[in-house]
């Protein structure tokens, strides 16, 4: 967008094509490694999953610390791909190329907004990759959320 709304050429097209994906994939790390971490007993809402200066010792298992270790590369990941995305943006609007009519973009938006506008009609619905996402979302949402309530069952004491 910022080409067709600043009229500028975006700097570093490799490094924007690739912004998403290191964001994408830092993102879903953290939250597939907090609900590993969260399964296996860690407290979401405490400075220290250790207890190291509890009255009474507590120990998780070594899965619980490497899912926390494997938490913090996701964030370190997802953070990179923030920061890229604000260097991006603001180098292209303060430093990229102006664009003017009839200019060929190196960033393909042009191309990709032409298909999108032609892809469907209002009678089709063809969103085959929207429809797979939303579809594996909505999947894993319920199977998280039962098996949740199964865990909280467990703990319920029926006499």
């Amino acid at each position: 967008m910022l080409p067709l709304i600043f009229e500028r050429e975006v700097i570093w097209p490799k490094l924007a094509k690739v912004q998403p994906y290191l964001f994408g994939i830092g993102a879903a790390g953290i939250s597939l490694f907090m609900m590993g971490a969260g399964t296996l007993g860690v407290a979401r809402r405490h400075w220290d999953i250790s207890f190291a200066d509890a009255a009474l010792s507590f120990q998780h298992s070594s899965g619980a610390f490497l899912m926390m270790g494997l938490n913090g590369i996701s964030a370190v990941i997802a953070a990179l791909g923030g920061i890229l995305f604000v260097l991006i943006t603001v180098g292209t609007v303060l430093f990229g190329k102006k664009t003017t009519l009839g200019h060929q973009l190196t960033f393909p938006l042009h191309s990709a907004a032409r298909e999108v506008s032609q892809y469907g009609s209002h009678m089709t619905v063809k969103l085959p990759g929207t429809i797979i996402l939303v579809t594996t979302f909505f999947v894993s949402f319920v199977l998280y959320y039962f098996v949740n309530w199964k865990y909280l069952s467990e703990l319920w004491l029926f006499r």
